[in-house]
């Protein structure tokens, strides 16, 4: 397990309100070997969505104390990827979870949602980061600042594997007055 730990590899999914994507990926201080933070690639509206990666088997979901996040607002987010053909395993609320508390930064087979933690950029309304390893979504972590409408739809879709879409009015749109509900290329099979 500590081989498989040491060999997964980072990719930060920030939502950017404003921000440009910095050229090079930043090294980021982690206790693995090679780690970097970095925007997500911005996919133009010709061609066809890009994914990070799949989950073999459907993830399930944690939510942490004091996230911004109701339970009312998550099944709604989680009812709407899984009319794409997305199933979760499970949604829990445990604060006591070794994500949620720090002695883990991800766990496996897990998404987890929290507030923002150290160095997080308030620009964004939410930041996704992604645990991955040969196409193999292996952990997740999803911090909210802002609970407005589609931001958790939005980070969802990020931890189900996808990168932005520069479609206007679609839901992986990198800016969110520019995002909208339209989901094309995003259902299982699609």
């Amino acid at each position: 397990m500590r081989t498989l730990i040491n060999s997964v590899f980072l990719m930060m999914m920030a939502c950017s309100v404003s921000q440009p994507p910095d050229p090079q990926p930043e090294p980021v201080s982690q206790p693995y070997p090679v780690v970097f933070k970095s925007e997500p690639e911005l996919i133009p509206v010709r061609g066809s969505m890009k994914s990070v990666g799949k989950w073999r088997h459907p993830p399930r979901i944690i939510v942490c104390d004091h996230a911004l996040v109701d339970q009312l607002d998550l099944r709604e987010a989680v009812a709407w990827w899984g009319t794409r053909g997305y199933p979760i395993e499970s949604m829990s609320w445990n604060g006591s979870a070794p994500s949620c508390v720090g002695t883990m930064p991800w766990e496996f087979h897990t998404i987890t949602i929290m507030l923002p933690t150290t160095g997080y950029n308030f620009q964004n309304y939410g930041s996704t980061t992604i645990y991955h390893e040969d196409g193999m979504l292996l952990g997740v972590t999803i911090e909210i600042s802002d609970p407005r409408e589609r931001v958790l739809e939005h980070e969802l879709g990020h931890s189900l594997g996808w990168l932005h879409w520069a479609q206007r009015g679609h839901m992986m749109h990198p800016e969110w007055r520019l995002g909208g509900w339209h989901d094309a290329g995003l259902s299982v099979g699609e």
